[in-house]
């Protein structure tokens, strides 16, 4: 791969982010908040394929069905399950206990393990995949994926009112539906007694917690999502144009560009590519890097456990990409997704190497996930960072490989 020297790169990668920071502008200002499977959703995608079109060899819309309020919908229908539970559990115990079982299988089957559980009671939509293709001058002998996702989430009520506010109810949910289990559980096997008494009221104590994680999600109104993710969009169309203007062909590595639709309705964009290409990415040396959220550089990391913290990707992968930073000029720790997970979880779970590359404060900060993720926030030294360690991680997969799957 012929390349530029590293000095030459760090003086000429401005244009790049100013590239960035334009089109996340101007998607923001044209098209507006993107939903999962929304017609602003398409428009932005369509947007992205003519933004990428000169500068690769193929771009393809892959469209693939989705329930979009499905995964964040189980958040209302769990709540409705453990007031149901304080309400009947004076007077029908095994079904207040069936409501309680319900509504926490619903927790950790949804948000635990990002698995379609109530998909089949929501209305359908199509969202789309967006794929775009750099060959190698010689035969493909590895695949190397990068992409952000080009939805955005609708606003977390509660947190943006107050990030106090929003932790006290999400805790409060979750503690009040343990209790309800174990109480639940005593009521049906004592109940009428002292204990099961007392405990029933410490339930209706809990109520008002189950009453606003109801309201948790505010489908009216939709994030900008500027920062999560049209700068890890962006980052990786722009990573595409400077390949493309510094005249750099690789020999034996394809690049692809995988913007994914329906991320913040449960990874449903990335699950859908990795099932539909499976097979390809198996039967070719792969790993796909999400590029998801590059707003705060202090906190760049490579994310090696996903999904809640308990999925772990590929070992080696992380590996590499923590080398690529550090030759780039970033020392970046390994980091776990607490709550919630990445494109690259769809990834793992399909049995494909995945790593996640995100810059983003943990806490999380007021404006994730609601009309606070704005242009104005946007941090070009941070998106600067991320594309540098992009591409070095190329320089590093085209020398020396992918290495071995753990």
């Amino acid at each position: 791969m012929s390349h530029p020297s590293r000095s030459a790169e760090r003086s000429g990668l401005r244009g790049y982010v100013d590239f960035c920071v334009e089109h996340v502008t101007a998607i923001v200002d044209q098209i507006g908040p993107r939903p999962p499977a929304s017609d602003e959703e398409a428009r932005a995608q369509r947007y992205l394929a003519d933004l990428l079109r000169p500068f690769v060899a193929d771009v393809q819309l892959e469209p693939f069905s989705v329930a979009p309020k499905a995964f964040m919908g189980f958040v209302p229908i769990t709540g409705g399950l453990l007031l149901a539970a304080v309400a009947l559990y004076a007077f029908v115990p095994p079904l207040a206990l069936l409501c309680v079982i319900g509504a926490i299988a619903l927790l950790v089957g949804e948000l635990g393990l990002y698995r379609q559980l109530i998909d089949p009671l929501f209305p359908h939509a199509t969202s789309h995949n967006l794929v775009a293709t750099i060959p190698p001058r010689g035969p493909v002998e590895r695949i190397l994926l990068f992409g952000g996702h080009c939805d955005s989430a609708w606003e977390w009520r509660w947190h943006y009112q107050g990030h106090t506010l929003f932790r006290v109810i999400v805790v409060g949910t979750v503690v009040g539906a343990v209790i309800a289990l174990g109480a639940t559980a005593l009521n049906l096997v004592a109940h009428e007694s002292s204990l099961s008494v007392a405990l029933g009221w410490v339930l209706v104590g809990f109520s008002p917690f189950f009453l606003l994680i109801m309201g948790f999600t505010n489908f009216h109104r939709v994030s900008p999502g500027a920062n999560d993710n049209l700068t890890g969009v962006l980052l990786s169309v722009a990573l595409a144009k400077y390949l493309h203007d510094q005249g750099q062909t690789l020999e034996h590595t394809e690049i692809r560009i995988l913007n994914t639709g329906s991320e913040e309705a449960g990874l449903r964009g990335a699950r859908a590519y990795a099932e539909r290409h499976r097979e390809e990415l198996t039967g070719t040396p792969s790993l796909y890097v999400a590029v998801d959220t590059f707003r705060d550089l202090e906190y760049m990391a490579v994310y090696d456990r996903d999904l809640n913290g308990f999925l772990r990707h590929d070992p080696e992968a992380a590996k590499l990409l923590a080398d690529a930073a550090r030759r780039a000029g970033h020392a970046l720790p390994f980091r776990k997704l607490p709550v919630g997970a990445s494109d690259a979880a769809a990834f793992t779970q399909a049995g494909l190497r995945a790593i996640a590359l995100i810059a983003q404060d943990p806490t999380p900060p007021r404006w994730y996930h609601t009309r606070l993720d704005t242009p104005e926030l946007l941090n070009p030294e941070c998106i600067e960072a991320g594309m540098r360690v992009m591409l070095e991680l190329i320089r590093t997969v085209e020398a020396e490989g992918l290495g071995a799957s753990s």
